[in-house]
């Protein structure tokens, strides 16, 4: 059965061409449906201004169908779209890219074949069209798959797939710092006579075997289903923890705060790039449409110092408009081409307060943080931090990344090393950092350092604040150690690991009021002159405090300025 890919247009995008030219002068419309590179124009000045950015020409064609298709041509004989959206024209080649565009009550979709979403300008898009459609008409009870993003150095996203269709409650989700980005399965018996199943995400995708003019009747009655909230009775109120903004006088202000960051070369910034499906493939990153002179250097990582680095060499002040024409590009090591173009405004993730309210940017969109959400975690780190220790230690960073790569040693090592020596001035104080104990086939760290303070004993793990990724790796750890250390075995087997007796758990019981878990985070202070821990940072913090909670251990935060 016919497979269709159905986006939805944003308001003041145009169904109108990427470039116009005007004599030998070409300009851009940003606000076209088409993305970079794709033209229905045979024009030598728009060829020649496309390939003056570096990247792909995408030379497309309009049809003479009644319907509104442009195609794209490669090898092998004619699709079963052809007859379909009758197109007239006798293809030797099959296309599988192609694009029809349809206007309905005053909103334009974009059904796609084959590859042809990447003929669409990704920032043209409602991103949330097709996974709110999917939610209010799947049956909560029949769900095959869902995809989970949380906001990191790299946008690595899971799967949850389970044998047969089933309640999402089965996936075993967290609800509290997951997107949810795509969802499949089963619909609700009003759309079954049309198609049996639904995959939402950025579109809808669903099988269709009725006549074209069927399938605008089925998109009418899709539209009115993403405008509802039917998904909050279905167990997914969740998702509004997070919710995509739309109003686009509240977008230019954030957008705005967005480019002084950029512009301020911050650190709170992340990078966050899709990655290949196929993870095997070797690949680099290259940076275009910014500087020419450091458009064909090949990058191992992608990272935000790169960008800046380029920014700062060209000595450009970036606008709006430069970072969503920027693009980083994916390489294939082994064809050597190009497999993934993203808009840098895509790639940011950024969190800025406005008003009293919690915003991020994450694959191009602006997400409200639920205010409720918001102050719960707020207000549990906040009590954490008002009553947590001071330690006044002072450090060189740029000395211990010398002494680290000198050393080839991990520098929270070397970190960890002079804060040791520091507190067995006046404590009893262990080095535990990469001193792992090893139990039920498990590595674990107790803690990077162990000390003692009065009648308390201070696990303390310490960390560089890399991003949200970094901090609940660090907060994790904390209390894997924390529940371990319930159990008289794994006391035992960590006490092995540590010289000072007078630093040894007791085997029998264990007094988990004297014992207190710190958290170590090694950061600058913000513009404000502030320490801060990123959204998703502070939400696996909250979580994991209701799990050590549970066993009984203090636990507390301190920041350590990084100098």
């Amino acid at each position: 059965m016919p497979m269709f890919t159905v986006y939805l247009v944003k308001p003041d995008y145009q169904n109108a061409e990427r470039y116009v030219e005007a004599g030998s002068a070409v300009t851009e419309n940003y606000k076209s449906i088409f993305n970079d590179g794709v033209t229905t124009s045979t024009s030598f000045y728009i060829s020649t201004y496309i390939a003056s950015k570096e990247i792909e020409v995408k030379k497309i064609s309009r049809s003479a169908s009644p319907f509104e298709v442009y195609y794209r041509e490669t090898n092998n004989q004619n699709p079963w779209w052809k007859g379909y959206w009758r197109m007239p024209e006798q293809l030797e080649n099959q296309s599988v890219d192609v694009l029809v565009t349809l206007g309905i009550d005053g909103r334009l979709f974009l059904i796609t074949h084959g590859h042809a979403r990447f003929l669409i300008n990704p920032l043209a898009i409602e991103y949330d069209f097709g996974l709110k459609t999917a939610l209010n008409i799947i049956d909560e009870d029949k769900i095959k798959s869902a995809d989970l993003f949380t906001p990191s150095e790299i946008a690595l996203r899971t799967r949850k797939q389970v044998g047969k269709k089933t309640k999402i409650e089965e996936y075993d989700i967290n609800i509290f710092n997951s997107l949810l980005k795509d969802v499949a399965g089963s619909v609700v018996p009003e759309f079954e006579e049309y198609f049996k199943n639904i995959d939402g995400a950025d579109s809808i995708k669903f099988s269709f075997s009725e006549e074209a003019s069927e399938l605008v009747e089925i998109l009418k009655r899709l539209y009115s289903k993403y405008e509802l909230t039917t998904y909050r009775q279905k167990g997914f109120d969740w998702i509004d923890n997070f919710r995509v903004i739309k109003d686009k006088s509240l977008i230019a202000i954030l957008d705005a705060k967005l480019i002084d960051a950029v512009n301020a070369k911050s650190e709170e910034i992340l990078l966050s790039i899709i990655e290949i499906e196929d993870n095997v493939i070797p690949v680099y990153y290259r940076f275009v449409n910014i500087s020419r002179r450091f458009s064909k250097d090949l990058n191992p990582t992608a990272e935000i110092t790169k960008y800046y680095e380029i920014l700062i060499a060209a000595n450009l002040t970036v606008t709006l408009e430069d970072i969503k024409r920027h693009q980083i590009l994916t390489r294939d090591m082994n064809s050597n081409k190009d497999l993934l173009p993203q808009k840098i405004y895509q790639c940011l993730y950024y969190e800025v307060t406005h008003d009293g309210k919690q915003y991020f940017i994450e694959s191009g969109s602006w997400y409200l943080v639920d205010n409720t959400f918001s102050r719960t975690i707020n207000d549990r780190l906040d009590d954490v931090m008002a009553s947590s220790r001071n330690i006044p230690f002072t450090y060189n960073n740029a000395q211990i990344s010398l002494e680290a790569r000198d050393r080839r040693v991990n520098k929270e090592y070397v970190f960890n090393e002079k804060l040791t020596a520091f507190l067995a001035t006046t404590n009893l104080a262990c080095l535990l950092d990469t001193n792992l104990v090893i139990y039920q086939r498990s590595k674990i760290e107790v803690c990077d350092i162990l000390y003692s303070e009065g009648d308390s004993i201070i696990l303390l793990h310490n960390k560089y604040k890399y991003g949200s990724s970094a901090l609940s790796h660090l907060f994790n750890q904390g209390y894997v150690s924390a529940k371990l250390l319930t159990d008289p075995d794994f006391r035992q087997k960590a006490n092995a690991k540590i010289e000072d007796e007078l630093l040894h758990f007791p085997i029998d019981e264990l007094d988990r009021s004297t014992n207190k878990v710190v958290f170590g985070i090694i950061s600058r202070r913000n513009r404000q002159g502030k320490f801060s821990i990123p959204l998703f940072g502070k939400i696996s913090f909250d979580m994991i405090c209701r799990s050590i909670d549970l066993i009984d251990f203090h636990y507390e935060i301190v920041f350590f300025e990084a100098i």
